[in-house]
């Protein structure tokens, strides 16, 4: 088995048994970001997993996975973490979805904002055209958007490499060998 048909093995395990790693959804908690996917995949059986990262600067360095979470729901939320106010905050967030033989993709959004004292924050990662394109929001916690600076490529390293922020990859897909 080789590491790409692994890593689906892995999902699919995982997702059927419900996973997920990560803080706990925390939504009232001041100087904090709660990580939420809208991930309009359609299919039979197809399996979401998302993903929250941070970095220490925008130069994507020092990355470090914050949650991660798979199951079968089109929307999840993932976490919420704690940030520290006047400090700029890089993060991605990601999805990716397995749905067998028809192959797996998903989609990444790096941002940075720089967090204000007292205030919570939600990062919306919404898919659009199956999957094809996704772009992130990110409000406050009146609902207002809050600017983020979003670079042209995404942060956070997935099967298909580096990818451009908001567009859809795939990794190769697996081929079955049939031996005779």
């Amino acid at each position: 088995m080789t590491l790409k048909n692994g890593v689906f093995f892995s999902i699919l395990i995982a997702a059927l048994t419900g996973c997920a790693n990560g803080p706990a959804v925390q939504t009232d908690l001041p100087n904090s970001l709660t990580a939420h996917i809208n991930n309009d995949a359609t299919g039979m059986m197809v399996m979401r997993g998302a993903n929250l990262y941070t970095f220490s600067n925008e130069h994507c360095e020092a990355a470090e996975m914050k949650s991660t979470k798979i199951s079968m729901d089109k929307e999840e939320t993932l976490s919420t973490i704690p940030v520290t106010p006047g400090k700029p905050l890089t993060f991605g967030l990601t999805t990716v979805n397995a749905q067998g033989f028809k192959g797996n993709w998903g989609c990444s959004v790096t941002a940075t904002f720089t967090p204000e004292n007292g205030k919570r924050y939600l990062a919306t990662l919404q898919t659009e055209g199956d999957n094809r394109t996704c772009r992130m929001v990110v409000t406050d916690q009146d609902n207002r958007v809050i600017p983020t600076a979003v670079p042209e490529y995404s942060c956070v390293k997935t099967l298909a490499g580096t990818v451009k922020n908001g567009e859809r990859h795939a990794s190769t897909p697996f081929v079955p060998v049939i031996v005779r």
